[in-house]
C-alpha cells in the first residue's frame, strides 16, 4: 500500500508535528515496510522536516504559501501521477489548497481542530485525533461512518530522564515540566505566575525560542527567573517528561493532546490546565487532574495536592499508565491507522495484515478510559 502525506505545519505546533513524525517513523520501521510505502511532502522548514530526512523517508519540502503559489499546486500534481499513491492523508486544511489542480479517490483529511468541516469537503474519509473532534464532525453533518479514529501511537519505549544536571535543577526539587506551548500562548504565563506561588519548585517550560525573552523578564519581574528553565520544542519530549514529577498541559491551543500520552508513556502524572485536548484525554481524578484554564491559583493548589498526596500521585501516574497501554502504545495504535487506509479503499484488512488484530480499531470506541 502506498501512502502520501501533505503537510502543511506552521513552526508553532508542536503537538500535531509530533504526531504526524511519529506515524510516518512508525511505518518507516523495517516491519512494516512490505506492507506500506510512504511519500512525504511537506512544507519548508517545518519542525519534523529535518528529522525525517535524516530517518531516509522519500521526502520533499515545498514552499506551501499562502498566496500566489503556483509550484507547489503543480508539484503536488506531478507526484500524485508519480507516486500513484493508494491513499492520500492531508494534515491540514490549508493543505488542500495544494491539491487544486489534481484530485484522488482515497483523499483522507486527519482533523485537528474545530474549524468548519466544510473545508474537508474534497475528502472521502476523516480521521479524528480524539473523541471530542469525532462529536464536532458529526454534529456539522459529516457521515459517522466516513469517520475514523485511531488512537495516537508512542513509542513502548521508557526513555532515560533528561539529567537535571544539565539544566541547573537540584535532584531533590520538585520538578514541574510543561508540554510544549505555542508562540504567545498565554498558558506560558500561568505557568509562571503559578510557578511564583510555590517557592519549593523548578519548572521547564517548552516554549518558542523566540518567546524566551518575554518570558524570562516576565519571570524576573516575579522573582522566579532561577527557578525557571526554558526549552526549544522537539520531535520526542518524552526524557523531560521522565525528569519531572508532574507535566502540565497548560497550552490555550492544543486541541489534540498529544503530549499527555506522551506523559502517560513515562508513568507520570499529568496535570490539563489548558485547551480542551488533554481535557477531553484526561479523566480527573483517575489519569490525570484537570484544572480551570488560565487559573494559576487554581493550578498551584493542584500540583501541591498531587505533590503532597503520594498515594494520590501513584494513582494517578498508574491510571495515566494503564490508558496508554490499553490504547496508545505503539503497536496497537499503528494497527488502528493501517485499518483506517484499508477502509480508505474501501478494502478488508487483509488476513496477512499485521493489522489484522486490530481491524476493529479505528471505530468510536472510548480512548480515554
Amino acid at each position: 500500500m502506498r501512502i502520501m502525506h501533505i503537510a502543511d505545519f506552521g513552526r508553532d505546533e508542536p503537538e500535531l508535528c509530533t504526531l504526524f513524525a511519529r506515524v510516518c517513523a512508525t511505518f518507516h520501521d523495517p516491519i512494516w515496510r512490505e506492507e506500506v510505502g510512504q511519500q512525504v511532502l511537506i512544507r519548508n522548514n517545518a519542525l519534523p522536516a529535518a528529522d525525517l530526512e535524516t530517518m531516509g523517508l522519500n521526502l520533499e519540502t515545498l514552499p506551501f504559501r499562502r498566496w500566489l503559489d503556483f509550484s507547489t499546486p503543480a508539484r503536488v500534481s506531478e507526484r500524485l501521477q508519480v507516486y500513484r499513491p493508494d491513499v492520500v492523508l492531508v494534515w491540514r486544511p490549508e493543505a488542500m489548497g495544494a491539491l487544486r489542480m489534481e484530485s484522488h479517490r482515497c483523499l483522507v483529511g486527519v482533523v485537528s481542530d474545530y474549524g468548519p468541516v466544510s473545508r474537508w469537503r474534497a475528502c472521502t474519509r476523516l480521521i479524528a485525533l480524539n473523541e471530542d473532534l469525532g462529536e464536532a464532525i458529526r454534529e456539522q453533518g459529516w457521515a459517522d461512518d466516513h469517520i475514523d479514529l485511531p488512537s495516537m501511537p508512542v513509542s513502548n519505549e521508557i526513555g532515560q530522564p533528561f539529567p537535571r544536571k544539565v539544566l541547573h535543577t537540584p535532584f531533590e526539587a520538585d520538578l514541574v515540566v510543561s508540554t510544549p506551548l505555542a508562540r504567545g500562548d498565554p498558558g506560558s504565563y500561568c505557568l509562571i505566575r503559578a510557578l511564583a506561588q510555590m517557592k519549593d519548585i523548578f519548572l521547564w517550560l517548552i516554549a518558542p525560542k523566540r518567546d524566551h525573552k518575554k518570558l524570562m523578564a516576565f519571570a524576573e519581574r516575579l522573582e522566579t527567573s532561577s527557578r525557571l528553565r526554558l526549552l526549544e520544542p522537539r520531535l520526542d519530549h518524552r526524557a523531560f517528561y521522565a525528569a519531572a514529577d508532574v507535566v502540565v498541559a497548560a497550552s490555550t491551543m492544543d486541541t489534540v493532546g498529544y503530549s499527555v500520552v506522551e506523559a502517560w508513556s513515562q508513568s507520570r502524572p499529568v496535570v490539563g490546565a489548558g485547551a480542551i485536548g488533554p481535557a477531553c484525554l484526561i479523566r480527573h481524578g483517575d489519569s490525570g487532574m484537570l484544572s480551570t484554564n488560565g487559573d494559576d491559583k487554581a493550578l498551584q493548589r493542584t500540583l501541591r495536592r498531587i505533590l503532597q498526596d503520594p498515594m494520590l500521585y501513584d494513582r494517578l501516574a498508574a491510571g495515566g499508565r494503564r490508558v496508554y497501554e490499553a490504547h496508545h502504545q505503539e503497536s496497537l495504535a499503528t494497527d488502528g491507522w493501517l485499518a483506517c487506509f484499508y477502509r480508505a479503499q474501501g478494502e478488508a484488512v487483509p488476513v496477512g495484515s499485521k493489522a489484522r488484530t486490530a481491524e476493529g480499531q479505528g471505530g468510536h470506541a472510548d480512548i480515554t478510559a
